[in-house]
């Protein structure tokens, strides 16, 4: 219980346990539970397997899957102590409070179940096939002795959490066949080409797992009701409503994901169908990916986010790629600096992460490494030199680049998907043959002279102080903000940006490696070694653990008025479903200090002490600059 808790103790408290920070205070407490444990220092087998459930809260940089081991030995004292079979067991059902115990122990072990093949991109332990997984779900009932016994929550509070916890194990039943269609128990790799009845057959299960999910979904929001949208209720009901809605859309993306490339591999069975297919997937995705963005505000405004699981890392990595692709393929001033304060909300929820959790570093460098692909081939010229002849005032970022080179996307997300489940960064063997198999000639040919990078971007500087009160409105709030981003527009319409199209024989850069880790960038320097080499250039040896270049602090241009916390972010902590144009548009909401989290600052934290800001070079290091 001291591992799975320290890590949401107040940073001052863990420093006077003689525990350093939370991070080594978690690794500490970790590696004496463990043992404790090889030392068999606990006889009971329900108090192992607990015990066990607690500590698949552990996920390192060198032990990425360690949860799925403790989950494994927590299953196997679960069924020694009869919990999985609580609900057909005579003796168990004369004994209300064994019953309790057994169901208790049970579905967390089943809530665990799900959500770490999840995040983690792998397939179940517990499976329709080896148990019985038509179970009552875990009901305010089971918990009414403890409901006015509480000496954390109120009454009121208790009942709301157990709402919260019954649509949980109503979303582990959805998840099951979500998990068992698109993570394979076989492993990482491409689907097996099927025939023109099997392949309909999957569509249709697809579909059916589909209307499962948004059936969920709609019971769920008819059960919590307008507790999703009130600031008013408990910290702690916001925490868990907000992170099974995130879950919920995790599954929604990774069923995307699983039909894209399902239907890339079957093109010949639809090839009438096929680009309408992709724009629905595409608007599925959009949707799924801006709500993850939605809940990700809602924690930092609600000063929730340092609540937030290990687990959380594996969910919000794909929407900060995206959104790092996002900022990437910008295509003005203006738009790259709306994109960029959007970026800012997982900046600021990775430097929460890194604070407390270990493994937040190699995520990191996985999301680089994906990245540094990107740049290798140039998207953002590529697409930018795509849209030429179409509209100049169209936003185009990565949903566009889902549509016009979907297998482009599937390497990256699949790229992505495949360090997770792993533990390591892919080489180009590893991928299904599919997304491998790219006309990388064909894209070649964007390709100018020099790379395009994200070079010396101008971002505005995280806010400093606040003050005791202030209004939260949408961005841009000032109307001298408002007057410079209509110059800027008016520039570029005077002055269109220009991009050099090289000529057929124009041959495409060199993949040179990525620099080493070095003094000017520490965070990753723990990572030599760890990480195999993706993308190797002509003439190249694969260098493990080659990492980006090290970064030097920007300077912020005079001329971009950032919004200080008086005009700061809008809470929108709706987790319902959402497009970008509401992420926080038409919002205007007025919030006291106490309910926001400083976004880019070190104040409002949830703790006293001060962490390290995540800064501006530290953005650029995600965003490969």
């Amino acid at each position: 219980m001291l591992f799975a808790s320290c890590a949401f103790v107040p940073a001052k408290v863990v420093k006077l346990a003689g525990l350093g920070d939370s991070r080594t205070a978690r690794n500490t407490l970790y590696s004496q539970a463990k043992l404790l444990f090889d030392l068999k220092g606990e006889k009971d087998v329900l108090a192992k397997a607990q015990g066990a459930v607690l500590l698949t809260y552990q996920s390192s940089s060198i032990e990425l899957h360690s949860g799925s081991v403790w989950l494994t030995i927590a299953i196997q004292n679960a069924m020694i102590y009869g919990a999985h079979s609580y609900n057909r067991d005579n003796e168990t059902n004369n004994e209300p409070n064994l019953r309790n115990t057994k169901k208790r122990l049970w579905w967390s072990i089943l809530l665990r179940d799900r959500i770490l093949p999840l995040g983690l991109r792998r397939h179940l332990q517990i499976t329709p096939q080896n148990f019985n997984l038509s179970l009552d779900c875990f009901t305010e009932d089971d918990l009414e002795d403890e409901i006015h016994h509480s000496q954390v929550y109120n009454p009121e509070t208790k009942r709301l959490l157990a709402r919260v916890l019954y649509i949980q194990c109503k979303l582990a039943i959805v998840l099951t066949g979500v998990i068992m269609l698109v993570y394979s128990p076989n492993g990482f790799g491409q689907p097996i080409f099927m025939n023109e009845d099997a392949f309909l057959r999957t569509v249709s299960e697809l579909e059916d797992v589909r209307a499962n999910l948004a059936q969920w979904s709609n019971d769920a929001k008819a059960i919590l009701g307008s507790i999703l949208h009130s600031d008013k209720v408990h910290e702690s009901v916001a925490l868990y409503s907000g992170l099974t809605f995130l879950y919920y859309h995790a599954a929604r993306l990774a069923l995307c994901h699983f039909e894209a490339l399902t239907i890339e591999v079957h093109q010949v069975y639809i090839q009438e169908s096929h680009n309408k297919l992709l724009e629905r997937i595409r608007d599925e995705l959009e949707n799924a990916a801006s709500c993850i963005t939605n809940s990700v505000k809602g924690f930092l405004t609600r000063g929730i986010a340092r609540h937030l699981p290990i687990s959380a890392i594996a969910y919000t990595a794909l929407p900060l790629l995206l959104n790092a692709l996002d900022v990437k393929l910008s295509s003005s001033t203006s738009q790259t600096a709306t994109r960029q304060r959007r970026f800012r909300y997982y900046a600021e929820i990775m430097q929460l992460y890194r604070d407390r959790y270990d493994g937040t570093d190699g995520v990191a460098v996985f999301i680089q490494q994906a990245l540094k692909f990107a740049d290798n081939l140039n998207i953002s010229i590529m697409f930018q030199q795509t849209q030429c002849g179409a509209n100049a005032s169209e936003s185009y970022g990565w949903p566009e680049m889902f549509t016009s080179e979907p297998r482009l996307y599937l390497r990256l997300s699949l790229t992505l998907d495949y360090a997770f489940t792993r533990g390591y960064f892919p080489k180009d063997a590893d991928l299904p043959a599919l997304i491998r198999e790219l006309d990388v000639k064909n894209l070649a040919k964007y390709s100018p002279e020099i790379p395009l990078m994200l070079e010396d971007p101008e971002l505005p500087a995280p806010p400093t102080k606040q003050d005791a009160d202030h209004e939260m409105r949408d961005i841009p709030e000032t109307e001298e903000q408002q007057n410079q981003e209509q110059e800027v527009q008016q520039v570029e319409q005077e002055q269109p940006e220009r991009f050099t199209v090289p000529s057929a024989g124009t041959p495409s850069p060199s993949l040179d490696p990525i620099p080493t880790s070095s003094p000017g960038n520490p965070t990753l320097f723990d990572f030599h070694g760890m990480v195999e080499p993706y993308y190797v250039g002509q003439n190249q040896s694969p260098i493990s653990a080659q990492l980006p270049v090290p970064f030097q602090d920007h300077s912020i241009s005079s001329a971009y008025h950032f919004q200080t916390l008086d005009n700061a972010y809008p809470d929108y902590f709706s987790f319902g479903d959402t497009t970008p144009e509401s992420l926080g548009m038409d919002q205007e909401t007025n919030y006291h200090s106490d309910r926001m989290t400083g976004l880019g600052s070190n104040t409002k934290l949830g703790c006293s002490d001060e962490i390290t800001l995540w800064t501006d070079s530290m953005l650029n290091e995600i965003l490969g600059a």
